[in-house]
């Protein structure tokens, strides 16, 4: 048997993180990278979360439940048909169609998504996510931990006769020049050296006894930095790696970013007079601000073009020191300001207070830092420095990004992690210098932890360099206090990371939302702990940002695993399911990052994420399978463990996806299927069948409620697919008001129900077994044995839930399109499933997708007959309207259950299963 050793490791990754290297994206399957998102989301790699409130009420009921509920209810009894309300109940709310940068266009030679899908991406992401005006002294001092008295503590004292200053040629030369990309064959930099020197020089200028971390400014000239997601071309980088060429995002410290137009006679302090440094929180009168609109942000911010270029000015920046009456292309020689005086546009520090966050209906802010309004848009040259922060924040073992962004003469300072964006107040950098060297300060002597490297890394001597970060050689993870299965504390619980060609890094997609990242790990060897847990066995670690709010995932094995062990009928089944040796939960606060030190940023609980480490067992991933018969093997291994988990411990996985389906070889040489990533899991009670009918009625929203429940086609495109949203109590009770049901799952393998349906319905077993056949599907089709890749279906991937719901159905109907799809797949692989591909669809798939769309008719058809009541009506009278769909739907129900799935694959169903 070939040995799987040859090939890189494959391990359990959350829908956020990668499954497979980046090396064979990109060079294989045509998808760039990781969006836990969408990500970004990414349709293949991440599973689309749900809302940030938690959802109670979601059950699903099994096939044998089906059967009851029918036997006992042949016909809709008049008392099971929903009472008539008084008053009127909205339609619970869909969980909104979201974009997916998968279904943008693409560069033709690298396949990755081009700059305007990006940026068109990240604005809807982002759009409710950004908080402005954060102050600048405030913010330095809570991202990198450096403050003014820091210039007399920490570094070498200035001569009084030689003060920190900037060079007057360079600002010269700066104020008289332009950095603009007129287009992409013309380019205007004579701006960009001289700001290149400007800052170099100040950075040569701060020195202490203590060496600095060891990254250097690095102007990159238009030269791409290589990275896992996107062809990205920042202006400037902190880096470990010297020079414009061969520059990688993992050896970046931040990025930055230039846009200089405006050339104008302009004063500058010459003369850094660092006692102008504000004390931290000190009382400050805020910008102008426009009038609150009720239901949005208390600053409304001017639509502004996508394109990057765009130099509209939102109120955010208000204090932008550039005028509109300024004229293009004037050149004259600049004025200083004369030592020892200030200059003329004071920065005054504010202490933000923005009071709530209401993403569900909109911002509500107030104070001076504030959210950027739902309506507006992101600006182009923002969406820009966004662009670098993304990819940064995905590069390597990280929990945030930094960079700055230099528009003309006023400077931003920016901050990305996993729940969104901070934006510092803007300053005139060249009147203001005090802020700009406090900046560059901080930044050189910065620790890895204060550059956004995870907290429990242990870099040799807290220092870094690239060497390091090429491999992560020498650097340990630190997980004392984490717990077993039993579960049981562990102390003294360390690994070194084990990255190899062989073994590589799996780094997010997306620097948001769960932005899941997945290392190879050893035991280190002076750990006890780590020894006895896992001895010389090959393990990795996940680490993730969940929902404060969702059960960790470590939970469901947890109990699935006790529940298969607790039986001598199930134990056998204990081996398909994912192997955790420990966990951990860290809360932002307790990993001292930033965002839990930034005062009067919103922490609301429905918006807050926590740290959830995994060590497990390394897996493989499908496309190191060896035959067909191997595949098979590991599919229905997979599909057995899905079953016996359901059944014994009520617990849904809610995301079959190509990427969560593994193998191990067992002592025996035998291949073993497993069914990994239990992120999106759920306990579940028993529904009714009348719960189903009353899903599939309101899957098309009756005009009553059609002003307040979006559809798939038309929902606000501002929810981030990378952000999961809770669904069960994680850490205390939540308000009732919370109970929403949402789609679940990896986008491409969801099923019909879940894309198509305006109100979301509750997770069913069948859900997930229609997922199954997608795969299986999307395997046999796309697989490429020779070169140990899986490609993807490009059509199963789209920009909402109901145009990628109806493409599939009608390729489901018609059945062509399934074909084109399998028969563009390896011989040996459609010889050996396509019978069971057939047999599925003939039987099962189409049947179900037929019956829906029967039913979805009549409603509709009944919507419109009765229009004129049903306005009037509340929603429970519009249900009771439709109640005598109540045998079809049910008969729909009865279709597709574990047994008739296995019966199509030719395997034996036991009594027990």
């Amino acid at each position: 048997m070939l040995s799987y050793t040859d090939y890189p490791f494959f391990c359990s990754s959350s829908p956020s993180s990668s499954s497979l290297s980046n090396a064979s994206l990109d060079s294989n399957s045509q998808l760039s990278s990781d969006i836990e998102m969408v990500s970004g989301f990414h349709p293949v790699r991440d599973a689309i979360p749900e809302d940030r409130v938690a959802d109670f009420g979601s059950a699903s009921l099994d096939e044998d439940g089906v059967s009851r509920a029918q036997a006992r209810h042949s016909t809709p009894p008049p008392s099971k048909q929903p009472a008539a309300s008084a008053s009127k109940l909205p339609v619970p709310q869909s969980t909104p169609s979201r974009p997916s940068i998968d279904s943008s266009e693409r560069w033709d030679r690298t396949e990755k998504p081009r700059d305007d899908a990006i940026k068109k991406w990240l604005h809807d992401v982002l759009l409710d996510k950004v908080i402005c005006d954060y102050p600048v002294v405030d913010f330095i001092f809570t991202v990198f931990g450096f403050k003014k008295e820091d210039f007399t503590e920490k570094l070498l004292a200035r001569p009084p006769d030689d003060p920190y200053r900037l060079s007057e040629s360079h600002c010269n030369d700066y104020i008289t020049g332009e950095y603009t990309k007129k287009s992409h064959r013309s380019v205007e930099r004579s701006a960009y050296p001289p700001l290149e020197n400007l800052l170099r020089h100040l950075y040569d200028q701060l020195q202490s006894a203590s060496p600095f971390n060891g990254a250097e400014i690095v102007a990159l000239n238009d030269h791409l930095v290589r990275g896992s997601f996107a062809q990205v071309f920042p202006d400037f980088l902190t880096s470990w790696l010297h020079g414009d060429q061969g520059q990688l995002w993992k050896l970046a410290a931040n990025a930055g970013e230039l846009k200089k137009k405006l050339v104008e006679e302009r004063p500058y302090a010459a003369v850094i007079d660092i006692e102008k440094l504000p004390d931290r929180n000190a009382p400050y009168n805020p910008p102008p601000q426009a009038a609150p609109i009720p239901g949005s942000s208390s600053v409304a911010s001017e639509a502004a073009s996508l394109e990057p270029d765009a130099q509209t000015i939102s109120t955010a920046q208000s204090s932008q020191a550039s005028s509109s009456s300024s004229r293009r292309g004037l050149k004259r020689k600049a004025s200083k300001i004369p030592d020892g005086l200030s200059s003329k546009s004071k920065r005054r520090k504010s202490k933000s207070a923005v009071t709530s966050l209401l993403s569900d209906f909109g911002t509500v802010t107030s104070g001076t830092s504030f959210l950027i309004d739902a309506k507006s848009k992101i600006r182009g040259n923002e969406l820009q420095i966004m662009k670098y922060l993304h990819e940064l924040g995905s590069a390597g073992i990280r929990s945030f990004s930094t960079g700055f962004l230099i528009e003309d003469y006023t400077m931003t300072l920016w901050y990305m992690d996993r729940m969104g964006v901070v934006k510092s107040v803007s300053f005139d950098f060249l009147k203001e210098p005090h802020f700009l060297l406090l900046y560059i300060a901080a930044v050189k002597f910065a620790t890895p932890q204060q550059l956004g490297f995870f907290p429990l890394l242990k870099f040799p001597n807290d220092r870094i360099d690239k060497d390091v970060l090429e491999s992560y050689k020498g650097v340990s993870l630190d997980l004392s206090g984490s717990e077993d299965m039993m579960p049981t504390t562990l102390n003294d619980l360390r690994f070194v990371f084990d990255i190899s060609d062989t073994r590589p890094l799996i780094s997010p997609f997306s620097s948001m939302g769960r932005a899941t990242i997945v290392a190879p790990i050893n035991a280190d060897p002076s750990s006890k702990t780590a020894i006895e847990l896992c001895g010389t066995s090959k393990v990795v670690t996940k680490i993730s940002w969940q929902s404060k709010w969702r059960e960790a995932e470590d939970h469901f094995v947890r109990v699935a695993r006790k529940a298969l062990d607790a039986k001598d009928s199930t134990k056998e089944i204990l081996k398909h399911i994912v192997d955790i040796k420990c966990s951990l939960t860290l809360s932002m606060e307790q990993l001292h990052l930033p965002r839990a030190a930034m005062e009067g940023i919103p922490k609301t609980d429905d918006y807050e994420r926590v740290c959830r480490v995994l060590v497990m067992t390394e897996y493989f991933p499908l496309r190191l399978v060896t035959s067909p018969e191997e595949f098979k093997t590991i599919y229905v291994g997979a599909l057995r463990g899905h079953r016996a988990v359901y059944k014994i411990a009520r617990i849904l996985h809610r995301d079959i996806s190509i990427n969560n389906i593994m193998f191990y070889i067992d002592a025996t040489g035998r291949v073993i299927g497993v069914l990994c990533d239990w992120d999106m899991a759920k306990e579940l009670g028993e529904i009714t069948i009348e719960d189903m009918v009353r899903d599939t009625i309101l899957s098309q929203a009756p005009p009553c409620a059609s002003s307040t429940t979006p559809s798939a086609r038309t929902a606000p495109q501002q929810t981030e697919q990378s952000l999961q949203k809770p669904t069960t109590a994680g850490a205390g009770s939540q308000p009732a008001t919370r109970e929403r049901k949402y789609r679940t799952g990896t986008f491409p393998f969801m099923a019909l129900d879940l894309l198509r349906f305006v109100t979301p319905p509750h997770n069913l077993y069948r859900h997930d077994l229609e997922s199954f056949f997608y795969v299986l599907v999307w395997f046999v089709g796309k697989f490429r044995p020779k070169e140990k890749r899986i490609g993807v279906v490009r059509k199963w991937l789209g920009a909402n839930f109901e145009q990628v719901g109806v493409f599939k159905s009608n390729s489901i109907r018609s059945m062509d399109p399934i074909d084109e799809i399998v028969d563009g797949g390896d011989d040996a692989y459609r010889s050996a499933c396509s019978p069971w591909i057939r047999a599925l669809l003939m039987q099962l798939i189409k049947p179900v997708t037929t019956k829906y769309e029967t039913i979805r008719d009549e409603v509709k058809d009944l919507w419109y007959e009765r229009k004129p009541e049903l306005a009037k009506l509340s929603l429970d009278e519009n249900i009771a309207a439709a109640w005598k769909l109540y045998p079809k739907i049910a008969e729909r129900e009865d279709i597709i259950t574990y047994k008739s799935f296995m019966r199509c694959l030719g395997e034996e169903v036991g009594d027990d299963e």
